[in-house]
């Protein structure tokens, strides 16, 4: 596991590869633990732009206690982030599943 916690309100970094490391992202899970839908956004950036043009999953409504899964492979390079922004905080949990490989 790469990292786990739940997206807040503002778009913002969730998961940002390591100096001297490249990582291979092989699965990333959602859920929403709330009792109500919510949407949810993703971005995959090398900097602080969390907008359409460094979207990877568009504002997408999760049922309540629904759960999303992603298998599609995203390489990134030392520095880039996944973020991403949530219509209520603290009930949408990210679970970001692949390899950080040491390139130093």
């Amino acid at each position: 596991m790469l990292h786990q916690s739940q997206i807040g309100t503002t778009a913002g970094a969730l998961y940002t590869v390591p100096a001297n490391h490249e990582t291979i992202i092989k699965n990333i899970k959602l859920v929403n633990n709330d009792t109500e839908a919510l949407w949810v956004t993703l971005f995959h950036t090398t900097g602080t732009t969390y907008d359409e043009t460094t979207t990877i999953l568009p504002e997408t409504t999760m049922l309540a206690g629904g759960f999303g899964n992603d298998d599609s492979t995203i390489t990134m390079d030392a520095g880039d982030i996944i973020g991403g922004d949530a219509e209520q905080a603290s009930e949408i949990t990210i679970t970001i599943y692949g390899d950080e490989i040491d390139v130093s």
